[in-house]
């Protein structure tokens, strides 16, 4: 993982901090980044998994259908039918939350709880960040198995604190057998395929960050074979940082 920090005062920024609408940048060069303030939905599931499919899995698309621009989504499977080899660092966030079992699910932070029951702690932080005090520009390129991700994390505001980008490869549009579902093939989505430099909660961004602040990363990350690599994306999450665990998001997004 080779990964740059670049700190720019806010006279040299020449993007627009609030001008995407869409929530996602090209994938070239960064071009801008969203004040919008999105919350993270983890969950825990299996195709194996017959609770998953029957509660689980309508909960939890219904869900990220309402709240599309409002949320990004880091779904692990244990060794099934969609993933055949766990992410490095998958581990330590299903120790984090105390996910033990299948289906379980969090907000930001959480802490964990059942997916039926999420819909209350998405709402909860939304509400606790009516507007992004930074935002992340995200950019990608994919040669073979090998995702070159370039990052730009502005903060808009003072904030104390240290705080880290995490960066995590997702799939959408998997279709793949759920035990609970009566369909032969459902499609999956935000499904974890790699997490940068195994890192869960990701390294270093800025420490008592000043307003304008910027903060430039490019990252190198190997995904295991996909079903189709058009449908990889990339979600950066910042995270407030005490005594090497997150105790906050402050903002995330998906490109």
């Amino acid at each position: 993982m080779k990964k740059s920090l670049l700190l720019i005062p806010a006279a040299a920024l020449v993007f627009g901090l609030g001008s995407c609408k869409k929530e996602e940048t090209s994938s070239g060069d960064i071009q801008s980044v969203s004040s919008v303030y999105k919350a993270v939905v983890f969950e825990y599931s299996a195709t194996w998994c017959g609770p998953c499919g029957e509660y689980g899995y309508p909960a939890m698309h219904e869900l990220m259908d309402e709240y599309k621009y409002k949320t990004v989504g880091v779904f692990m499977h244990p060794n099934d039918d969609i993933v055949n080899q766990e992410p490095a660092g998958m581990e330590d966030i299903l120790d984090f939350f105390g996910f033990s079992g299948t289906p379980s699910s969090a907000v930001n932070t959480g802490p964990d709880t059942y997916p039926t029951y999420l819909e209350p702690r998405v709402t909860q932080a939304l509400a606790a960040n009516p507007t992004a005090k930074a935002g992340i520009g995200i950019s990608k390129s994919i040669s073979g198995n090998v995702v070159t991700v370039n990052t730009k994390t502005v903060f808009f505001e003072d904030v104390t604190g240290t705080y880290n980008l995490a960066v995590y490869i997702t799939e959408d549009k998997i279709m793949e057998r759920q035990s609970g579902q009566t369909a032969a093939e459902v499609e999956h989505n935000d499904i974890l395929r790699a997490i940068a430099d195994g890192k869960a909660f990701g390294t270093l961004c800025a420490t008592a960050p000043t307003k304008g602040t910027k903060v430039d990363g490019t990252y190198s990350i190997t995904v295991p074979e996909s079903r189709n690599k058009d449908n990889l994306h990339v979600v950066a999450v910042l995270y407030k940082m005490e005594n090497n665990q997150p105790t906050a998001v402050l903002n995330a997004n998906k490109f």
